[in-house]
């Protein structure tokens, strides 16, 4: 397998994961693959096998962005990268999506945010963020407490 062929198929693995949060969060599956998070699992095995294969014998470090632009023009790197990337960004979206469920915050706000966090990942975090103060915010005020707000929630 190429590493451009291996690239599509991470990239292709987590579409199914997003779409089914935000198309379809009620169906059982879709609480099944957020809840159990085998795709992001699967993606972080990855990046571990091409870490502990590849990073020792790279030219390049950490110390500076230069020495990390050195390390990434070694594909295997590169897609260790990207791989970290998408686990780590669908892994948030799992969260965002729980933690949406447990706030019961209207699945369109959520739906917005997981579409961002795909796109890109951190701003769809601040976005969520700011809507989940506004929503608990809101929540505590109406003295709707039982809906998992409030009672040292953080």
């Amino acid at each position: 397998m190429t590493w451009e062929t291996a690239f599509r198929l991470v990239n292709l693995a987590v579409v199914p994961v997003w779409l089914l949060m935000i198309l379809q969060p009620h169906w059982p599956i879709t609480r099944t693959m957020v809840r159990w998070a085998p795709v992001p699992m699967l993606l972080a095995g990855l990046y571990t096998l091409l870490v502990a294969s590849h990073l020792d014998h790279t030219p390049g470090s950490y110390n500076s962005l230069l020495e990390v632009r050195q390390m990434l023009f070694h594909k295997p790197v590169l897609l260790a990268a990207w791989t970290h990337f998408l686990a780590m960004d669908l892994f948030l979206g799992g969260w965002m999506f729980e933690e949406a469920e447990r706030l019961h915050m209207p699945h369109v706000l959520l739906a917005l945010c997981l579409f961002i966090t795909f796109l890109i990942g951190p701003t769809g975090l601040v976005i969520f963020q700011l809507l989940r103060f506004r929503h608990r915010k809101a929540m505590a005020e109406s003295g709707r407490f039982g809906l998992g707000v409030g009672h040292g929630d953080r």
